[in-house]
C-alpha cells in the first residue's frame, strides 16, 4: 500500500509538456488514495535546501521525475538521500539515455528508469548494469472523457504536424562539427553518415558500428561512452534532418498542410508557392483541441527504432489518425491502429490516397482511440509507475 509520492516539476514554459505530464500523473496517484506532493526545481539555489528538508521530513514510498529533473545527487552522512531514506528514485526518460548522461553516473543506488524505446533500455542495461532496473514503457496521454471525439468527417483539419524546428540548419551543424578537435570531427560525421545511410538504426546502433567495424577500436565502456556523449549531437542533426526532409516534400507537394511550432518559417524559403497553413506557437494546452479537428497526425520520431513518441497516444485518444515512420515496435504493436510511411515515399500520393479512403481512415483512428483507451491513458500508466516502485517490473506492453 502506497501511502506518498513525490514529483518533480521544472519552472513553467510555453509547451510545458513534462509539467502537464506531472500532472495527470498525480492526479491518478491521487485517485488511488495516494498523497502527491510536488517540488519545483528550478528555483533559486536556496530551493535545493527546501528540496533537501522536504525529502528527509516525509516519509516518501517514490520519488518520480520526467528527464532527470529533481535527481540531484544530494548525500547525507555520505550517502545518497534516497538511498539513505529508502526512496525508489524513478527517472522517466523521453530521450536517448545519452542525452541525461551525467544523470546516469549518479551516486543513488535504489535508482529505476523508464524509456520509451526498447533499444534504449538495452542499452541501459549494457553499459549501466548497477541501475536498480531499466524498463520500457510508452508515454501516456490525456483525453477529454466527457464527450466522443468528432468524426473524421467533420474535421476541418485534413493533416496537421506539431513539433518545432528550432535551432541551427543541417548545413550550419555539418561545418560546426568539422572544426571538432579530433576524433570526434571523424567520428560524428561517420556517425551521421551511418544513420542516413540505414534509417532503421538509432545513433546507439550506428555509433557502435562506427567504433566498431569502421574505425576498428576496442575502447572500455567508460571511454566508449564519454566520446558517445561529446558526439551526441548527431541525434539532434538526424532529428532536423528528417523534418526538413519530410516537411519540406509535403510544402514542395503543395498539400494543405498545418503547422503548429516554433521555427517552421525557415521551411518556407525553399517553397514559395507551398500551401501550408503556419498558426504559430501554440500552447500544450491548447493541442487537444487542435488534434480533436485533424484527421491525420503527422509523426516525425526523434530516432525511436524500437519505440513510441507520445504524440502517437496523443493523437489516437483525440480520435485522429496517426501518419507515423515506422519503429520495431510499432510494427509489433500498433500497425493495425496507425499509417506508417518509408523515407522514400512519395508523401502527396500517400496523404491523397489515405485522405481518399474515408471508410479505411475514419476505421483506422477509431481502432487507434479504442486500442490507446485500453493501453495509453494515465491511469494506467500510473498502476504500472507503482508495479516499478513495488518491484513487480512491467508487464503486458
Amino acid at each position: 500500500m502506497f501511502g506518498r509520492i513525490v514529483l518533480f516539476k521544472m519552472g513553467e514554459s510555453c509547451y510545458d509538456s513534462i509539467n502537464a505530464m506531472v500532472v495527470n500523473l498525480k492526479k491518478e496517484f491521487e485517485l488511488l488514495g495516494i498523497i502527491c506532493d510536488e517540488i519545483d526545481v528550478s528555483q533559486a539555489p536556496e530551493q535545493v535546501l527546501k528540496y533537501m528538508e522536504v525529502i528527509t521530513s516525509r516519509k516518501y514510498d517514490a520519488a518520480i521525475a520526467f528527464n532527470a529533473v529533481g535527481q540531484q545527487d544530494i548525500s547525507l552522512a555520505g550517502k545518497n538521500i534516497y538511498d539513505l531514506y529508502e526512496i525508489p528514485f524513478i527517472n522517466i526518460l523521453l530521450d536517448h539515455p545519452m542525452d541525461h548522461y551525467a544523470s546516469l553516473k549518479s551516486t543513488c543506488n535504489n535508482y529505476h528508469i523508464v524509456c520509451v524505446d526498447r533499444n534504449h533500455v538495452a542499452f541501459l542495461k549494457r553499459y549501466f548494469p548497477k541501475l536498480a532496473g531499466a524498463y520500457f514503457l510508452p508515454l501516456a496521454a490525456a483525453y477529454d472523457d466527457s464527450c466522443e471525439p468528432k468524426e473524421i468527417s467533420e474535421r476541418s483539419q485534413d493533416i496537421i504536424f506539431a513539433g518545432t524546428l528550432i535551432g541551427k540548419s543541417c548545413q550550419t551543424m555539418i561545418e560546426e562539427f568539422k572544426q571538432y578537435p579530433e576524433p570526434y570531427n571523424n567520428i560524428i560525421l561517420y556517425v551521421i553518415d551511418r544513420m542516413l545511410s540505414y534509417r532503421n538504426e538509432d545513433i546507439s546502433a550506428a555509433y557502435d558500428y562506427v567504433i566498431h567495424e569502421e574505425l576498428k577500436l576496442e575502447l572500455p565502456d567508460t571511454e566508449y561512452l564519454d566520446i558517445m556523449f561529446k558526439i551526441q549531437l548527431a541525434n539532434h542533426f538526424m532529428r532536423t534532418f528528417q523534418r526538413e526532409e519530410i516537411l519540406g516534400s509535403i510544402l514542395k507537394s503543395n498539400i494543405p498542410i498545418h503547422l503548429y511550432g516554433d521555427g517552421m518559417q525557415r521551411l518556407f524559403d525553399g517553397c514559395p508557392n507551398n500551401k501550408a497553413i503556419y498558426h504559430g506557437t501554440v500552447p500544450f494546452s491548447k493541442m487537444p483541441e487542435i488534434y480533436s479537428d485533424a484527421k491525420i497526425v503527422l509523426n516525425i520520431m526523434p530516432l525511436f527504432k524500437n519505440g513510441c513518441h507520445d504524440r502517437i497516444p496523443f493523437t489516437m485518444l483525440q480520435g485522429a489518425a496517426v501518419l507515423t515512420d515506422p519503429s520495431e515496435y510499432i510494427s509489433d504493436t500498433l500497425g493495425n491502429y496507425v499509417f506508417t510511411y518509408s523515407y522514400d515515399d512519395d508523401f502527396a500520393e500517400k496523404i491523397h490516397d489515405i485522405l481518399k479512403d474515408e471508410y479505411l481512415l475514419s476505421l483506422t483512428a477509431k481502432r487507434g482511440r479504442e486500442y490507446a483507451l485500453a493501453n495509453f491513458t494515465w491511469k494506467q500508466y500510473a498502476k504500472k509507475i507503482l508495479d516499478i516502485v513495488e518491484q513487480r517490473g512491467i508487464t503486458d506492453i
